[in-house]
């Protein structure tokens, strides 16, 4: 699935999720990729579909298996070509995200999972990041994000 080819045909997230075409093709026309890059409306948008059938994962002997390195090579049409590596992954502890980066996921991930309106999840997370500080983390987390009914 990582290396093969994309089939919008099967409608499948997981398949979206596990293949690197798919997500590098989402990437490079959304200049991101979160969880609304999986879903069924996205997995089938043609312009992303027809570069998926343009993107090859090739397996660089090159690289030690167990590694995060990442090599990415891109041929633009005039011919030029655009490469990149990577030894980490963004939030790893390699190469953690910054506190920025942090808030826009927990919010960004909020949103989408449970429809949290942004001020809630502001709330929550001025908690989350001062538990260390918090007599009850508990009664903090259920203050700032009460469970619905």
């Amino acid at each position: 699935t990582v290396g093969g080819p994309y089939d919008a045909g099967r409608e499948s997230v997981t398949h979206a999720q596990f293949n690197a075409a798919y997500s590098f093709a989402r990437a490079l026309t959304d200049a991101r990729v979160d969880l609304r890059s999986y879903q069924t409306p996205a997995l089938s948008e043609p312009a992303v579909v027809a570069l998926t059938a343009r993107t090859h994962v090739i397996d660089d002997p090159g690289i030690d298996p167990t590694t995060q390195t990442a090599r990415v090579k891109v041929t633009l049409n005039d011919g030029r070509t655009v490469e990149a590596t990577s030894d980490t992954m963004k939030g790893s502890p390699a190469e953690p995200m910054s506190e920025d980066e942090l808030l826009a996921k927990f919010h960004g991930c909020l949103e989408f999972g449970v429809g949290a309106p942004r001020a809630q999840t502001e709330r929550l997370a001025e908690v989350a990041m001062t538990l260390e500080t918090m007599a009850d983390a508990a009664v903090a987390i259920v203050a700032a994000f009460p469970p619905s009914d």
